[in-house]
């Protein structure tokens, strides 16, 4: 299945940055399950994204959908992955806080999920850009290509930035 862009970051981080083996996108979590946009097993851990790429913000509201969905994703992934320890991460690049930003409504789902003994890491705005940050250093180190677009894209402008 196609992944849009912010999958593929997730997914990029979790093979590059954190050395996950086994990485896969838009697995869906059983038959009531929501979707992990980006799953990968590294050792004892499974790293389970969600990710929302909405370049104005995400949108009011996403919270309550947040609660749902992870708590989805844990019942999953205590039935299929019992030892492994769950990492749960939401990525997005632009959520806004003041009037109308949703900030202290993903705030308010983190201490939802973690009542529920679900910990929930937030990888957004300056989270975000840290971890592309870190994508693109692993880029311009390696000396071969590599297959991802967005990974590519990377080495493309560092190998261009070297350059001038």
């Amino acid at each position: 299945m196609k992944s849009d862009i912010g999958v593929q970051i997730a997914a990029d981080y979790l093979k590059h940055v954190l050395n996950c083996r086994e990485v896969k996108v838009n697995v869906k979590a059983g038959a009531d399950g929501a979707a992990i946009d980006a799953m990968g097993v590294s050792g004892r851990k499974i790293y389970l994204c969600v990710v929302a790429v909405h370049l104005n913000g995400i949108m009011r509201g996403s919270g309550g959908v947040l609660v749902k969905r992870f708590n989805k994703i844990a019942k999953f992934v205590s039935a299929y992955y019992p030892k492994k320890k769950p990492v749960y991460m939401f990525w997005a690049p632009v959520a806004k806080g003041g009037r109308g930003g949703c900030l202290a409504e993903l705030d308010g789902a983190v201490c939802a999920l973690k009542n529920g003994g679900i910990n929930l890491e937030l990888l957004v705005n300056r989270s975000f850009a840290e971890r592309l940050r870190a994508l693109k250093a692993v880029a311009s180190a390696k000396t071969f290509e590599i297959k991802s677009p967005v990974m590519a894209l990377f080495q493309i402008e560092s190998r261009a930035n070297n350059a001038a």
